[in-house]
């Protein structure tokens, strides 16, 4: 009730169905990113692979807690709270790097800081009775998961081009999805054989 009629922004092919048509859509785009614009490619596979680092950070981080760090599940939930908390500042600092800098100088610092926070968690992270540690990696993450997502999102919308809208978001959606299961077979695996 609240949006009025809106035209179609394309016709649909003669001889062709909405499905088939948003198929060769979807492939004539694909096959023009690929050969023309090689920055949006580029940005797309950063995409997947820093989305599956992203995503698949709270499943491995729980399970190292529990397993190495023996926390118990208050304490695990404690650490996930923080990161969610820690989230809130971190897009905050996003939006003032943003419109200091630019949004892609924004999300190569926050990816970083991820790297770097978790390179702090190796290094200090080691055994049982180090939840105050836990907890400041742990907001550390937040920080650079919300910094990470704002500024990806802002970085989508300025290089959308103009009638492409939802059909590029979709390609941002799927490359943050299409290698989200890799880090945590690769982390299963090592752990069910004692690495």
């Amino acid at each position: 009730r609240c949006f009025g009629e809106r035209p179609a922004f394309q016709d649909i092919p003669p001889g062709s169905t909405i499905w088939s048509a948003g198929f060769k859509k979807v492939y004539h785009t694909t096959i023009r990113i690929y050969k023309s614009f090689s920055a949006l490619k580029w940005f797309f596979v950063g995409i997947a692979f820093g989305e599956a680092a992203s995503q698949s950070l709270a499943t491995i981080a729980i399970t190292y807690l529990t397993d190495v760090m023996a926390l118990n599940s208050t304490e695990n939930g404690i650490a996930v709270l923080l990161l969610f908390i820690g989230s809130v500042p971190g897009a905050l600092i996003s939006k003032k790097f943003t419109l200091c800098i630019n949004a892609l100088w924004s999300a190569k610092v926050s990816v970083g800081i991820m790297a770097a926070i978790t390179g702090l968690a190796a290094l200090f992270l080691t055994g049982p009775g180090q939840q105050i540690r836990v907890y400041c990696i742990a907001f550390g993450w937040g920080i650079g998961t919300g910094w990470k997502y704002t500024a990806e999102r802002c970085i989508v919308c300025q290089i959308i081009p103009e009638g492409q809208d939802a059909e590029l978001m979709g390609y941002y959606l799927f490359a943050g999805q299409i290698l989200i299961w890799l880090p945590s077979l690769i982390f299963t695996v090592l752990n069910e054989n004692d690495v």
